[in-house]
């Protein structure tokens, strides 16, 4: 290996101790904790039920009718002012 290729190869191991320890300050700052490696919360997820996601699926639609009504409405009253 040649002065030059070691001296990229250091340079490059610096710069990634340097933004790993960046990551670790921004995660503590932040609360997050995927950058720091460890978990937050359950592992797994329970799957939701036919009638769960059937709930769901009826809250999201009422949800996106509401706002979409809501828009239009704006719309309406900005048209006729």
């Amino acid at each position: 290996m040649n002065s030059a290729e070691k001296a990229i190869r250091n340079e490059i191991e610096r710069r990634e101790r340097e933004l790993d320890a960046l990551r670790k300050a921004l995660a503590a700052l932040t609360g997050d904790t995927k950058a720091t490696g460890g978990r937050k919360g359950k592992a797994t997820r329970k799957p939701k039920t036919a009638a769960q996601k059937k709930a769901l699926s009826l809250a999201l639609k009422a949800a996106w009718k509401k706002r979409k009504s809501a828009s239009k409405k704006a719309d309406k009253a900005a048209a006729a002012a």
